[in-house]
């Protein structure tokens, strides 16, 4: 297995940093112990290329490349001061100041905002949809909800963000007016999008012996990735 960060566990480390997240975290330590008493070679810190070796040898090789942020083109969406979901839940110390406003009110944005108001930040959750939460599943959504509101957090559903400003950003409501929402500190989580680079790369050369797994090919859950890890390995 090689994988280039310096450790497993892909998108669920950062989405398993809350509090309230304790069987995610689990879940990263189960696979640790599993790939250790199977004897499985992990490579960490090592980031796999089309002419790597370890390729020309292998019977089979599974790509399991993830999906990285979706970043729209909004003016100012690339401010110091306008981060990604992934990072604000890995470096806090990119989280600055107290009044926070994230972008996106899918299952990552609200369990971001749920963890930094856990924190005692001042957070305003900022939806396109007309209501947050649409894409988390029900038991879920019916303990994650009561939680956003009994922490303080904000909900502007109905909301397009038009533009990211050095003090917050302007939106759109659901009456077409135009509004500003204050914040020191901006987080995107407008979702995420197939890592196909160097998926495709690896399989236009050697596609015979060559699967995609998980987020780089459909984007979903953490079920839906291990699922999909299985059943491609129980078909080989």
């Amino acid at each position: 297995m090689y994988e280039k960060k310096a450790a497993i566990g892909g998108q669920v480390t950062s989405a398993a940093t809350p509090e309230f997240k304790g069987q995610l975290r689990a879940l990263i330590g189960w696979y640790e112990r599993q790939l250790e008493q199977l004897h499985v070679h992990i490579h960490l810190n090592h980031e796999i290329t089309p002419d790597d070796p370890a390729l020309q040898s292998a019977d089979h090789i599974f790509i399991g490349a993830g999906a990285i942020p979706l970043i729209p083109p909004i003016p100012g969406i690339h401010h110091d001061h306008v981060i990604g979901a992934i990072e604000a839940h890995l470096q806090k110390e990119l989280v600055r100041g107290e009044q926070i406003v994230i972008t996106g009110g899918g299952l990552t944005g609200c369990d971001l905002g749920l963890e930094l108001a856990m924190e005692g930040k001042k957070v305003t959750i900022v939806e396109m949809r007309p209501e947050a939460g649409q894409d988390v599943m029900y038991i879920n959504r019916a303990a994650l909800m009561p939680m956003l509101e009994r922490h303080g957090v904000t909900i502007l559903g109905g909301h397009k963000v038009l533009s990211f400003e050095a003090n917050g950003l302007y939106a759109e409501n659901a009456e077409g007016s135009k509004v500003f929402i204050e914040a020191d500190t901006m987080i995107n989580a407008f979702g995420m999008r197939k890592n196909t680079t160097i998926a495709e790369q690896i399989r236009a050369k050697f596609e015979a012996k060559t699967s995609l797994i998980g987020d780089c090919v459909k984007i979903g859950k953490v079920g839906t990735a291990v699922r999909s890890g299985f059943y491609a390995a129980s078909a080989v």
